[in-house]
């Protein structure tokens, strides 16, 4: 059974988010540009105007004046349209800072629109930064512009990260891609009170003052009395605009959520109603059931992902984004993505992720608590014949001999910049790649498990006289794509990966024991590291549980 689209996946296809993602790449650029104009004035008033000529000479042109307001018109009406028709208003910290920032610019940025576009639109009058300089000499003034500067670039950075910080490759660039980030509005500003000074010394002759409002072409009475029509005029349209909405919403939602007849049970929860073509987590958010979406429901992160437990063909058909995001995390049949699914009849679910792993902002905690997938290289390694060791020994010396153990392997991984996961028994998991790229991870994990053997050397020299037989190493090092993040529950929370490579790793590992290797590495870590050494076995398995073949190399003692 099909049902016609609801007002919120209209806003959701793919046409309308390449829109709003093209219109606000052109006014992140328009603004960019603007406040490095302004940074100009650190240098001179004159470079100021000579930087505003080059501005203008692209923004103002015939075709290129076109850009920024119909920019400004599509991205505000299609974020407008996407907030008022989605299903439930509850919203993350993050996109509260988000939405409230982008609500408020309008009205401190068509203040400046009416006192620079439309006064060259209407009356080809010439706002030059000496005029505009001159005509806002107040601390008033340069509040608004501190304020209108700030908004902007906090509702862009909020979303530009959104999507990027679920890049792997984005978290290597993160700290610099802040600095330049927030040094763009701090020049512009320093540059604009630089130029400023420069403009009170100017204005104390008459005569300049009279040729800068003389080069502008307007009265300042006439000036002032236009701003503030064209503004009122703005906010008029706007306030128009959310009406309209507001009321259209109202209408839409209240005809949909009479018809709101499917069941959707929850495995450990209750069962709710929805109506057809409403999305899973619009349906929790809704009834106030506690779903992670780190991304906003943007179909750009996995953290609301769901296993369907019953019904799964009473959703709605599963779209690209959903396919490739589900294929690259190695996802089941019979698991969706909430914000995508949208239900057609009766289903039975259960979220995958916990709303506590995801709750706090990445404004307050980096990506990787959250959960972002990248690609990383998994060493396992368990020592062999400790069993037999610890048999006949005091607790205390066993702890001792393994605590030594730990802290001289601990040190090794961490030397080589790897992160130690867990300590399992007398084995460990390690992660290596998190803060740098795959190949020098992988490197890493090869140069660590090397060590690792010759450290375990010296320590069975040390306990030559109370071991039997010399302990032995057995390591598996394999390299892919994880889902890398925070798991656990409460203080037991901690940064750790799921995925096929962590579990290849581990029956690597395993694998030793049976061809008499210590150490087995995949073909794909050898390719990553180009290291010439040459393997004392190589062939190819097929570890349990998996029905691919995996070219591996083996090292002996």
């Amino acid at each position: 059974m099909t049902h016609s689209a609801t007002p919120m996946q209209w806003t959701q296809k793919q046409v309308f988010v390449h829109i709003r993602l093209i219109a606000a790449t052109v006014i992140f650029t328009y603004a960019a540009t603007h406040f490095i104009n302004h940074a100009l004035g650190l240098i001179s008033l004159d470079a100021m105007e000579s930087g505003r000529k080059i501005f203008l000479g692209f923004w103002r042109s015939g075709v290129g004046q076109w850009i920024f307001p119909v920019a400004l018109f599509f991205h505000t009406q299609s974020a407008l349209w996407r907030l008022m028709f989605r299903e439930t208003w509850r919203f993350s910290t993050r996109e509260k800072v988000k939405i409230l920032a982008g609500l408020s610019i309008p009205f401190l940025l068509f203040w400046h629109i009416a006192g620079t576009r439309l006064q060259w639109w209407v009356y080809g009058h010439n706002d030059t930064y000496s005029f505009m300089l001159l005509a806002h000499r107040n601390p008033w003034d340069i509040l608004l512009l501190t304020a209108m500067t700030a908004l902007v670039w906090v509702h862009a950075f909020l979303g530009i990260t959104t999507t990027l910080d679920l890049k792997p490759w984005f978290q290597r660039i993160r700290t610099p891609f802040l600095v330049v980030y927030t040094a763009i509005p701090v020049l512009g500003i320093a540059g604009i009170l630089s130029a400023m000074g420069q403009v009170d010394e100017l204005a104390k002759d008459t005569a300049w003052r009279e040729f800068v409002r003389a080069a502008h072409g307007g009265s300042p009475n006439a000036f002032a009395h236009s701003r503030l029509v064209f503004y009122l005029g703005g906010l008029a349209f706007l306030a128009f605009l959310l009406a309209a909405l507001f009321v259209a919403r109202a209408f839409v939602l209240r005809r949909h959520r009479r018809k709101a007849t499917i069941n959707v049970s929850y495995a450990d929860g209750p069962v709710v109603r929805a109506a057809a073509g409403v999305s899973l987590l619009d349906v929790s958010l809704m009834h106030g059931i506690e779903h992670a979406h780190v991304c906003g429901g943007n179909g750009r992160c996995s953290t609301c992902r769901v296993r369907v437990l019953s019904g799964l063909e009473n959703l709605s058909a599963m779209g690209a984004t959903e396919a490739t995001l589900l294929k690259r995390i190695g996802a089941e049949s019979d698991m969706r993505l909430a914000c995508q699914s949208r239900l057609q009849g009766d289903v039975r679910i259960a979220p995958l992720i916990g709303h506590a792993q995801a709750k706090n902002s990445v404004l307050k905690k980096k990506t990787e608590s959250e959960g972002a997938e990248r690609e990383i290289v998994v060493l396992f390694s368990d020592l062999q014949g400790f069993t037999a060791f610890s048999e006949h020994r005091l607790p205390y010396d066993v702890v001792f001999v393994l605590n030594q153990y730990f802290r001289g392997m601990g040190k090794i991984i961490e030397d080589e910049a790897g992160h130690i996961d867990k300590f399992i028994g007398d084995g460990i998991m390690a992660l290596f790649g998190l803060k740098e790229d795959i190949a020098t991870a992988a490197r890493h994990a090869l140069a660590a498990a090397h060590r690792m053997q010759t450290q375990l050397a010296t320590m069975n020299d040390f306990l030559a006289n109370e071991l039997k037989t010399p302990l032995k190493l057995r390591i598996g090092i394999h390299a892919g794509a994880a889902i890398v993040g925070d798991l656990g529950y409460g203080n037991a929370a901690h940064l750790t990966a799921i995925g096929d490579v962590v579990n290849t790793a581990s029956r690597l590992e395993h694998a030793n024991k049976k061809l008499g290797t210590w150490l087995l590495v995949s073909d794909k870590v050898v390719e990553l590291t180009g290291d010439a050494r040459e393997a004392d076995v190589l062939l190819k398995l097929r570890l349990r549980g998996k029905s691919d073949v995996l070219a591996v190399h083996g090292y002996k003692s």
